[in-house]
């Protein structure tokens, strides 16, 4: 609260450290012979006092009035530097070049012309005498620490917040973009406010987790998404063949065989879905295409294995029925070690039998 004192102070003559009112006078931007422009410590953009009676600066005073409206509904009470230097570029234009009609319009033109350009608030996380952190309409995190409070810890979280800020930029599907600088905007804050709380910290880990997991999954979903398209494609196509009676014999069993293979390679995906990392030697589509070569070979393995029990080389117990082709293409399919090491066998029998 201010004292009686203060209202018999001339105001023209105001100076950095003068207490106006409770508030201290932060700096003078422009004095001239019947007003003064400054700023409060804590005030958001610049002041007035004028002492004359002047029809044209009241006008320009109401028209500028009608942009501060403006701006504290587009940006929501946040004033950012940006618009600060804005605002008082219009209020020395207003003062000095009182004679000149066009000066005034087109500061105030200019003024509503880069309103217009600056992207809006969407969100006010947090709002003190110390510090602001807001979302804009375009889901960018911004902050303004005012310079009496910048400290070495500040910076320093400033750019641990730069650098997640950048890795989920980079890493994040853009749909989950709102959410999570929402959370990271709220950790940020936290973290200017409070630099020895140790959930802040955890929360700033947990959110770098939350990158590296979102994009596993999104891997993950579309590792499963492909493999499931091919078998399903597969095995539908080879089920209607097989129901039509078209071929016969061999041909038929190996349908049987063959679709179980995809089956079985299938079923390993989706155990090794459990274990996709990101990693940074592998790229999402080299993920994806091993899925696909996963259970192409899973196929060529149920024909391996048809092949060997039609020549009777091994597997003949399974040569009674379509179930029971089908069990072993399966088994087959699923395991990345039984044809290889068949054919190994029947290599190592081969060369002993050579003279």
């Amino acid at each position: 609260m201010g004292s009686d004192a203060d209202v018999n102070k001339n105001k023209l003559l105001i100076k950095q450290g003068d207490i106006w009112f409770g508030k201290e006078v932060e700096s003078v931007h422009v004095r001239g012979t019947d007003y003064v422009i400054y700023s409060m410590v804590g005030d958001d953009h610049c002041s007035w006092y004028f002492e004359s009676n002047d029809e044209r600066i009241d006008e320009a005073l109401r028209l500028l009035n009608k942009s501060l409206v403006k701006i504290s509904y587009k940006f929501r009470g946040v004033i950012s530097g940006v618009i600060s230097k804005l605002i008082l570029n219009a209020v020395r234009t207003i003062f000095r070049e009182r004679d000149n009609k066009e000066a005034i319009t087109g500061a105030l033109l200019a003024l509503e012309q880069q309103i217009d350009l600056l992207v809006g608030v969407q969100v006010v996380i947090a709002q003190n005498e110390k510090l602001k952190v807001w979302i804009t309409e375009d889901n960018r995190i911004v902050h303004h620490v005012k310079k009496a409070f910048i400290t070495p810890e500040v910076g320093a979280a400033v750019k641990e917040f730069k650098i997640l800020e950048s890795f989920a930029i980079a890493m994040l599907p853009l749909k989950k973009h709102p959410l999570f600088f929402r959370r990271l905007a709220a950790a940020f804050a936290g973290r200017l406010e409070s630099f020895d709380d140790p959930l802040i910290s955890a929360v700033f880990d947990e959110l770098r987790l939350y990158v590296n997991k979102t994009v596993e999954n999104d891997l993950k979903v579309r590792y499963l998404s492909v493999a499931f398209l091919i078998t399903f494609l597969f095995v539908g196509l080879a089920f209607s063949v097989y129901r039509s009676n078209f071929f016969s014999g061999f041909i038929q069993q190996a349908i049987v065989a063959v679709s179980g293979g995809v089956l079985g390679a299938f079923i390993s995906v989706l155990e090794r879905s459990k274990n996709i990392v990101i990693s940074e030697h592998e790229t999402d589509a080299l993920v994806v295409m091993q899925c696909i070569v996963r259970v192409f070979l899973g196929g060529v393995f149920g024909l391996i294995v048809i092949s060997a029990v039609a020549s009777g080389v091994a597997f003949t117990l399974f040569n009674k029925s379509s179930a029971a082709m089908l069990l072993l293409g399966v088994v087959s399919g699923f395991s990345e070690r039984l044809i290889p090491e068949l054919i190994q066998g029947i290599s190592i029998r081969g060369d002993k039998q050579e003279p």
